[in-house]
């Protein structure tokens, strides 16, 4: 972890060691705080981008993030174009991992709907915490750590009325993030249209979302719901 950050933040501040060592300081302090407080306190992750240096900080590791990512989102692949469709993501949740909060990668980019899904659900239910990150074994896609055409496929169908996006995994790591998550993602833009059309199609690739049958079905769905609108 001290690598990774302490880069980050050499590139911050590239020219001011003083300010350097205090923000290093200040994540320190913070990070303290989360390995000791029982229950976990969410709020330590939002008091830190409070303070004036915390905030600063928070918002250059946003465009860092966004940059290390070529502004995709870190789950859906959707678009980031700006913060406010974008919040840094605790991969391992702060609720239950408050001890990672500061952990450079635990931390990625997701878009809001993302983010707002996701929320406090544990995807990785990890056996035997480490506390070295990476030691841990991580038996769902992680952003950080994997790469996601190597475990997710996204495919994307879009005219001037609507927009279905649906995934399907090409391993056990990417089968649990498009069950657990990515499904609620894709019904979830589908009921934000509230096109009752799009809603049926998306019913029939239920199976697909799951990871049964083979590209072709959906495929065949979607160009059939093209023909119908």
């Amino acid at each position: 972890m001290k690598h990774d950050i302490s880069v980050f933040l050499k590139s911050l501040y590239r020219t001011q060691k003083v300010n350097r060592f205090g923000a290093w300081r200040m994540i320190l302090r913070y990070q303290a705080a989360c390995r000791t407080v029982f229950p976990p306190r969410k709020t330590v992750w939002g008091k830190f981008y409070n303070e004036p240096r915390g905030a600063y900080i928070h918002k250059a590791l946003a465009e860092h993030l966004q940059a290390k990512q070529f502004s995709f989102c870190c789950y859906c692949r959707d678009r980031i174009y700006h913060r406010k469709n974008s919040n840094i993501e605790h991969i391992l949740p702060i609720a239950r991992y408050p001890m990672f909060a500061f952990e450079y990668k635990n931390l990625a980019l997701a878009c809001v709907t993302c983010n707002a899904l996701k929320s406090d659900k544990d995807y990785f239910r990890v056996a035997a915490l480490n506390a070295n990150y990476t030691s841990n074994t991580f038996d769902c896609f992680h952003p950080s750590l994997h790469h996601y055409n190597d475990h997710i496929d996204f495919v994307l169908f879009q005219t001037n009325h609507i927009y279905v996006r649906a995934f399907k995994s090409r391993t056990p790591l990417g089968d649990r993030l498009c069950v657990e998550h990515l499904k609620d993602v894709s019904i979830y833009n589908v009921k934000e249209q509230a096109n009752p059309v799009v809603a049926g199609v998306v019913k029939k690739l239920g199976e697909f979302l799951n990871g049964k049958p083979g590209y072709e079905n959906a495929f065949s769905a979607l160009k059939r719901l093209a023909d119908n609108i």
